[in-house]
């Protein structure tokens, strides 16, 4: 089963007002979370998928502080959403497992420069209704989490939900409900060339529907490298492979997703065809081996490698300073530099020392050269057929489990 949901809007989901907890002046981002909850064992599974507000400030109006807004279906950004259940997970059914929206708010902490995160609400929605075509469906918005729910009283909404400026004047007020509306079609709906590549994802995940293609071509890559030790007798994570360790620092990484969303998208679009696997591959390859380098970055624009999820979003010269290098990763072209501003990303920053195992390259690869011949030998005894399809199972997995 799969099928695509689109997030519509929100209304009537609330912040605190200033007070010794919380202090809106503090709010530099905000985003919905989308979630695979087991109704059954009370528990989130698989991976999950962030979609950032739009609008105001870093998501933020305060003239409209109820409102969530997300980038259209048509423009290039992270909603809508594919969804993708088999039978091959057998952990959980169907009927036990539920959609949660997390609306979450990221508060920079002025002495650190760091952020923490909140929860402002959640709704859910059954995999019984979103596998059919809806439109506009409206989702009741919770206060508390999916463990223990508290209902959103009338009198709060009404007090925190007051618009100022012109809204405010004219006498316009916040949603009189919270809710967030959703569409959804089935995967029978979409494109052929994207229920296809739908296909070859892992048997529950959530994926970003403009990085469908691009994880596609992921997996397909990581899938024919591990088959190549599959002849020796196992199958584990290549040694120095950059791409496989570089992927789940781009899914993870909500700084680095928003800008590479865009970059794949152009990429996308000069891929005449689109079932062709091994062409996206490649270009999937190539994208990631750009932003490689920029996650060993020193200084003030380091990376932590060791919390993939973590944003620079409560620092604004860092986060400056991130978002230029990852831009500068992704489209810096000398032949168009002048035309584009972009610095190349040695003159933006330092490294630190790259571990020799992560650039272990040779400039003759004869290794290769034998698995080839090989893998050739294997493929003509029939062993190889659809082996190199990215459903094929291996030990690498990300913190999203792409």
């Amino acid at each position: 089963m799969g099928f695509e949901i689109t997030l519509d809007g929100a209304a009537g989901i609330i912040c605190p007002d200033k007070d010794h907890h919380f202090d809106r002046d503090n709010i530099v981002k905000r985003a919905v979370r989308i979630g695979i909850f087991d109704t059954k064992n009370k528990e989130f599974i698989g991976n999950m998928a962030q979609i950032p507000i739009l609008g105001g400030v870093n998501g933020w109006n305060p003239k409209e502080a109820d409102k969530w807004n997300f980038n259209k279906k048509s423009d290039a950004g992270l909603n809508p959403v594919l969804f993708r259940h088999t039978v091959e997970w057998t952990t959980s059914v169907e009927e036990d497992l539920n959609l949660i929206f997390e609306f979450v708010v990221y508060l920079k902490k002025a002495k650190t420069l760091t952020v923490s995160e909140t929860s402002c609400g959640w709704a859910e929605l059954e995999l019984a209704k979103a596998k059919k075509d809806l439109s506009g469906l409206e989702l009741e918005v919770h206060g508390g989490s999916s463990l223990a729910d508290i209902k959103i009283s009338k009198a709060d909404l009404d007090a925190a939900g007051k618009r100022s400026g012109l809204s405010g004047f004219i006498g316009m007020k916040g949603a009189s409900k919270s809710y967030l509306k959703v569409s959804t079609r089935k995967e029978s709906s979409l494109e052929l060339h994207e229920q296809q590549h739908l296909k070859l994802m892992p048997s529950l995940c959530l994926v970003h529907k403009r990085l469908l293609h691009f994880v596609s071509g992921f997996r397909s890559y990581a899938g024919k490298i591990l088959l190549k030790d599959a002849g020796l007798g196992q199958v584990r994570q290549p040694a120095g492979n950059v791409a496989i360790s570089t992927f789940p620092h781009i899914i993870d990484n909500p700084d680095i997703l928003e800008i590479f969303v865009t970059c794949w998208e152009v990429a996308y679009k000069g891929i005449k065809d689109k079932f062709n696997v091994q062409n996206i591959a490649d270009e999937a390859k190539e994208m990631i081996w750009r932003v490689y380098p920029i996650l060993f970055a020193d200084g003030e624009n380091d990376f932590h490698l060791s919390h993939p999820t973590d944003s620079a979003v409560g620092n604004p010269l860092k986060y400056e300073n991130r978002l230029a290098l990852i831009n500068s990763a992704l489209k810096y072209d000398s032949k168009s530099a002048k035309s584009t501003k972009l610095k190349p990303i040695e003159e933006q920053t330092s490294f630190k020392p790259f571990n020799v195992r992560e650039i272990n390259f040779e400039v003759i690869d004869t290794a290769q050269a034998s698995q080839e011949q090989h893998m050739r030998a294997f493929d003509q005894g029939g062993h190889l057929a659809g082996g190199t399809s990215a459903r094929s199972k291996s030990q690498y997995s990300s913190v999203n489990q792409l």
